[in-house]
């Protein structure tokens, strides 16, 4: 009896997978309403899995130092819709690009900040990020980039650390765009 429980869950996953997309449609009752339903949870990991391995793959094939931030960048921008993933990645791309150039411009000229300065730095970052309008989100990319440039970075080396960001961080969010869009389209076909 037991044996014969477990095959059927092995053959319901199974079948799940296959069927993601037609299931994304199902209307499946859900236990709260901040939780997806389980075949909709399983169909995003997927998708998840498939653009963060991409991603990875692409920045070791290039040959990318820090390969890893290319699928974390995938994993973060994931979304359920194209329209909401195309919208967020506006906002890290240029918020990465903002990080990048105004951390190696700092290290540059004055070298790797002190925490004071460091703090400043952010908080004139902020207001960048908000005289061009950018969503929070934007910022946030901004921060983390910048910190990663004038924290982490050789001195000697900080416009390579920046563009090898710029480049995992681009990397990520093409993936998950073309992974979305795809994944869009086969539940449109599917329909």
């Amino acid at each position: 009896m037991h044996a014969r429980s477990g095959e059927n869950a092995v053959a319901t996953r199974a079948w799940v997978l296959l069927q993601g997309p037609q299931l994304l449609r199902a209307k499946t009752p859900q236990t709260s309403r901040s939780q997806p339903t389980r075949p909709q949870h399983l169909w995003h990991a997927l998708r998840t899995g498939i653009a963060a391995a991409a991603a990875y793959g692409l920045a070791e094939w290039i040959g990318i130092p820090e390969s890893y931030w290319a699928a974390i960048s995938a994993i973060i921008v994931m979304q359920s819709s194209l329209g909401a993933a195309w919208s967020t990645s506006k906002q890290r791309l240029l918020g990465t690009l903002l990080g990048v150039v105004l951390g190696a411009c700092l290290v540059s000229v004055l070298g790797t900040p002190h925490g004071v300065l460091y703090g400043l730095v952010m908080v004139l970052l902020g207001w960048l990020c908000s005289l061009l309008r950018m969503e929070v989100i934007g910022y946030r990319f901004a921060g983390v980039t910048f910190t990663i440039v004038v924290l982490v970075a050789d001195p000697q080396q900080v416009w390579w650390v920046g563009l090898y960001r710029f480049l995992e961080v681009s990397l990520g969010i093409t993936t998950s765009l073309v992974v979305t869009a795809v994944s869009a389209r086969l539940t449109r076909l599917s329909a």
